[in-house]
């Protein structure tokens, strides 16, 4: 395991340590003994897990090497770790693959996409937006120019102010794009175009720090979020990830509407202005009220 790896291993050990108090752990109490260290010592995480304290200390050190699957199931049961969160542990112990790759869009990719009504799109492991369908493109794409899917979904949510207008729960969001980009670079092994991906968001954005910097790993995989289009109103979202079958370093997304929140005449309003003799409207802001009535 890399230096690199170890230090991330351990930085997220003491973090999830120090959200279990000793009552949640089932240890007893003893009162008026004061606790210097928020959530668990490692000793107790230790004895819990059943390993030495010594090597625990050398888990969280980056000192540790290769850690057992027993260690692991151990460590996740001691931890309370979600789904997320311990996928992310076991992800952190695994050998790297090689590096990123960038696949070509397939025809079968694109098919897929195109097939499904609701915004989807497909990205690597950096979350490079690969391929993207029209219903995505549309409801990101600030009005102004033409619709079309950003390079990269996490610069698209840190630097870009129309991700703030668009998603309601900008915070959250941001939070889950950056679990997402931690879980799955965390798989591969670093190279140039990550390492340069990280250094620019990290320079460019205080919020991206502080969330890249906070090592908790919400669910990346599936939730419900809120986008509110400056005239087709707002779209209620029921996303789900998912790994690309036949291809590991492809993750799709699908944005479907929440049933009965009308999520579903958004969609049609921007696929109507996009395609329809009035497509110009499609950019005119000042059509709101009538764009939506229609």
């Amino acid at each position: 395991m890399s230096f690199e790896r170890q230090e991330s291993l351990g930085a997220f050990l003491r973090a999830m340590r120090a959200r279990i108090g000793p009552d949640e752990a089932g240890l007893p109490h003893y009162p008026g003994r004061r606790r210097r260290v928020p959530g668990l010592r490692r000793a107790e995480v230790a004895e819990l897990a059943g390993v030495s304290t010594d090597y625990y200390t050398r888990m969280e050190q980056g000192r540790a090497g290769e850690v057992s699957a027993e260690v692991l199931d151990a460590l996740t049961r001691v931890l309370r770790l979600s789904p997320s969160e311990a996928e992310y542990l076991l992800t952190l112990a695994r050998p790297p693959v090689r590096s990123i790759v960038t696949p070509e869009p397939t025809t079968a990719l694109r098919t897929i996409l195109d097939a499904v009504r609701a915004p989807a799109y497909a990205t690597n492991r950096r979350l490079d937006i690969v391929a993207a369908n029209l219903p995505l493109r549309l409801l990101i794409s600030p009005p102004g120019g033409r619709p079309e899917a950003p390079h990269n979904f996490v610069t698209w949510t840190f630097l870009d102010p129309y991700s703030r207008r668009l998603v309601s729960d900008w915070e959250t969001s941001a939070a889950v794009t950056t679990a997402a980009l931690r879980l799955q670079t965390a798989a591969a092994a670093a190279d140039s175009e990550t390492r340069e991906l990280i250094a620019t968001l990290r320079a460019r954005s205080d919020d991206f720090v502080r969330l890249w910097d906070s090592p908790q790993v919400p669910d990346v995989w599936r939730g419900q979020q809120v986008a509110r289009h400056p005239w087709a109103g707002e779209y209620h979202i029921d996303f789900e990830t998912m790994e690309f079958p036949g291809d590991d370093n492809l993750t799709m997304a699908v944005y479907a509407p929440v049933p009965g929140t009308g999520s579903e005449l958004v969609i049609d309003r921007l696929l109507h202005h996009w395609r329809g003799p009035d497509a110009g409207r499609f950019w005119d802001l000042t059509g709101a009220a009538e764009a939506q009535a229609s």
